[in-house]
């Protein structure tokens, strides 16, 4: 699945989907991980199936305010 298809598929859900581009790596800024072993168990879950279904995963983060 492409990137335009997955921002299709969000326009069809009634979302506006938004690219962000990721910034360029510097050489003062180090790539930043995620150890997955801290992470509840469902997301463990949910990105040990990502990995063996070569699928990416989706989230969506929102906060009160």
């Amino acid at each position: 699945m492409s990137a335009e298809d997955i921002l299709g598929v969000v326009a069809e859900l009634g979302f506006e989907p938004t690219v962000v581009a990721t910034p360029g790596k510097t050489s003062e800024r180090g790539e930043e991980r995620v150890d997955l072993a801290q992470l509840p168990q469902e997301y463990q879950a949910l990105f040990a199936d990502a990995r063996r279904t070569d699928r990416p995963v989706l989230l969506d983060f929102t906060a009160p305010g």
